[in-house]
């Protein structure tokens, strides 16, 4: 008995992802826009997530009102930058995907300007560090500018995957998750 219901419950996840596969055109299966267009909203947002925490990380380390070290501003401006240059791959990937879409171009647009005014303040923040140690009130300002801005592109973020119906990230590895 076991086994029967083990296997009607496979026959059932078969046809059931069969026929949600076979609604796409067969060339989007070959390019593999089949699966990208969630790939890179989820990876694009992942990235964001990660530049904001920096500045988080970054603002907090200087909220004692002690200096900042130039290579401690150094690693967490790094890390910005190069999370905002991964998620800003991402989502041109995904922009090229959605080019007719009025409504997710206008967000990636904001994405993107409130990205560039992050990585404006990660070149204020090695500014104030470079005679070697940074004015920590300065820093903050910044890091609390550059996370204002990580905190408004996730704003957006959160309103693309709205507009896809796409669950935010987490929710669709959950077993038993709503579409």
């Amino acid at each position: 008995m076991r086994t029967l219901i083990m296997a009607v419950a496979a026959a059932g996840f078969v046809l059931t992802a069969n026929s949600l596969w076979a609604q796409r055109d067969a060339g989007s299966k070959i390019r593999g826009d089949a699966y990208r267009s969630a790939y890179s909203t989820w990876s694009g947002g992942a990235y964001q997530r990660n530049a904001y925490q920096h500045a988080r990380v970054l603002q907090q380390a200087t909220s004692s009102g002690k200096p900042v070290p130039k290579a401690v501003a150094t690693e967490q401006t790094d890390a910005i930058r190069h999370n905002l240059e991964a998620a800003k791959k991402h989502f041109a990937m995904l922009r090229d995907q959605v080019k007719d879409d009025p409504t997710a171009i206008k967000l990636l647009d904001s994405i993107d300007r409130h990205h560039k005014k992050a990585i404006e303040m990660c070149g204020d923040i090695e500014a104030a560090c470079a005679t070697g140690e940074g004015d920590a009130v300065t820093v903050n300002n910044c890091c609390a500018t550059a996370a204002d801005e990580l905190k408004a592109a996730q704003a957006d973020y959160e309103k693309l995957m709205a507009h896809f119906k796409l669950p935010m990230p987490g929710e669709a590895a959950k077993p038993g998750a709503k579409k």
